[in-house]
Protein backbone atom coordinates (compact mmCIF):
# COMPACT_ATOMS: atom_id res chain seq x y z
CA UNK A 1 0.00 0.00 0.00
CA UNK A 2 1.30 3.47 -0.86
CA UNK A 3 1.09 6.22 1.73
CA UNK A 4 0.57 9.89 1.06
CA UNK A 5 2.98 12.34 2.60
CA UNK A 6 1.84 14.14 5.76
CA UNK A 7 1.75 17.83 4.81
CA UNK A 8 0.76 19.49 8.06
CA UNK A 9 2.34 22.90 8.41
CA UNK A 10 3.08 23.23 4.69
CA UNK A 11 2.91 26.81 3.47
CA UNK A 12 1.52 28.06 0.18
CA UNK A 13 3.54 30.08 -2.26
CA UNK A 14 0.63 32.47 -2.75
CA UNK A 15 -1.62 33.24 0.23
CA UNK A 16 -5.17 32.05 -0.29
CA UNK A 17 -8.24 34.15 0.37
CA UNK A 18 -10.66 32.85 2.97
CA UNK A 19 -13.38 32.72 0.30
CA UNK A 20 -11.30 30.18 -1.66
CA UNK A 21 -12.27 27.65 1.02
CA UNK A 22 -16.03 28.40 1.04
CA UNK A 23 -18.35 26.83 -1.59
CA UNK A 24 -19.99 29.34 -3.95
CA UNK A 25 -23.51 28.39 -2.85
CA UNK A 26 -22.85 28.65 0.92
CA UNK A 27 -25.53 30.37 3.02
CA UNK A 28 -22.95 32.88 4.37
CA UNK A 29 -23.05 34.74 1.04
CA UNK A 30 -26.85 35.02 1.31
CA UNK A 31 -26.48 36.38 4.86
CA UNK A 32 -23.88 38.88 3.64
CA UNK A 33 -26.20 40.09 0.87
CA UNK A 34 -29.14 40.47 3.27
CA UNK A 35 -27.10 42.39 5.86
CA UNK A 36 -25.74 44.72 3.17
CA UNK A 37 -29.32 45.85 2.51
CA UNK A 38 -29.94 46.81 6.15
CA UNK A 39 -29.62 50.53 6.85
CA UNK A 40 -27.32 51.09 9.83
CA UNK A 41 -27.05 54.85 9.34
CA UNK A 42 -29.07 55.84 12.45
CA UNK A 43 -27.22 53.41 14.70
CA UNK A 44 -23.82 54.40 13.31
CA UNK A 45 -24.54 58.13 13.70
CA UNK A 46 -25.46 57.65 17.34
CA UNK A 47 -22.10 56.06 18.19
CA UNK A 48 -19.81 57.70 15.63
CA UNK A 49 -18.22 60.28 17.95
CA UNK A 50 -18.41 58.59 21.34
CA UNK A 51 -15.49 58.14 23.69
CA UNK A 52 -13.70 54.87 24.27
CA UNK A 53 -12.62 52.04 22.03
CA UNK A 54 -14.14 51.97 18.54
CA UNK A 55 -17.18 49.71 18.36
CA UNK A 56 -17.30 46.72 16.07
CA UNK A 57 -19.09 47.14 12.79
CA UNK A 58 -22.81 46.56 13.26
CA UNK A 59 -22.85 44.78 9.92
CA UNK A 60 -20.13 42.38 11.00
CA UNK A 61 -21.85 41.62 14.31
CA UNK A 62 -25.18 41.00 12.61
CA UNK A 63 -23.56 38.72 10.01
CA UNK A 64 -21.92 36.70 12.78
CA UNK A 65 -25.08 36.42 14.88
CA UNK A 66 -27.24 35.42 11.90
CA UNK A 67 -24.76 32.77 10.75
CA UNK A 68 -24.55 31.42 14.29
CA UNK A 69 -28.36 31.31 14.45
CA UNK A 70 -28.45 29.33 11.18
CA UNK A 71 -25.85 26.93 12.62
CA UNK A 72 -27.77 26.59 15.88
CA UNK A 73 -25.06 28.32 17.93
CA UNK A 74 -26.32 30.59 20.70
CA UNK A 75 -23.26 30.91 22.93
CA UNK A 76 -21.26 34.09 22.37
CA UNK A 77 -18.10 32.32 23.52
CA UNK A 78 -18.66 29.62 20.93
CA UNK A 79 -19.23 32.26 18.23
CA UNK A 80 -15.94 33.91 19.21
CA UNK A 81 -14.21 30.54 18.95
CA UNK A 82 -15.76 29.92 15.54
CA UNK A 83 -14.35 33.27 14.39
CA UNK A 84 -10.91 31.91 15.18
CA UNK A 85 -11.33 28.37 13.81
CA UNK A 86 -13.99 28.33 11.07
CA UNK A 87 -13.30 29.89 7.66
CA UNK A 88 -16.96 30.91 7.19
CA UNK A 89 -16.90 32.92 10.40
CA UNK A 90 -13.47 34.30 9.50
CA UNK A 91 -14.98 35.56 6.26
CA UNK A 92 -18.06 37.01 7.97
CA UNK A 93 -15.95 38.75 10.61
CA UNK A 94 -13.69 40.29 7.98
CA UNK A 95 -10.77 38.42 9.58
CA UNK A 96 -10.93 40.34 12.86
CA UNK A 97 -9.98 37.05 14.48
CA UNK A 98 -7.61 38.22 17.22
CA UNK A 99 -9.59 41.31 18.11
CA UNK A 100 -12.91 39.48 18.38
CA UNK A 101 -12.13 36.46 20.49
CA UNK A 102 -12.03 37.94 24.00
CA UNK A 103 -14.36 40.85 23.41
CA UNK A 104 -17.15 39.35 21.31
CA UNK A 105 -19.00 38.05 24.34
CA UNK A 106 -19.76 41.52 25.70
CA UNK A 107 -20.19 43.07 22.25
CA UNK A 108 -22.73 40.50 21.08
CA UNK A 109 -25.13 40.95 23.99
CA UNK A 110 -24.78 44.72 23.81
CA UNK A 111 -25.35 44.73 20.05
CA UNK A 112 -28.38 42.45 20.36
CA UNK A 113 -30.00 44.78 22.92
CA UNK A 114 -29.38 47.83 20.75
CA UNK A 115 -30.56 46.10 17.59
CA UNK A 116 -33.80 44.92 19.25
CA UNK A 117 -34.38 48.46 20.52
CA UNK A 118 -33.76 49.90 17.05
CA UNK A 119 -36.03 47.41 15.27
CA UNK A 120 -39.04 48.03 17.58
Amino acid sequence: MALREDRIGQTWLVPKRVTDFIPENHVCYFITNIVEKVDFQKINQKYRHTKGEPAYSRRMLLRMVLMAFVDGVFSSRRIARLAEENVVYMYLSGNWINQISGQFVASKSNAQRKLKKHLK
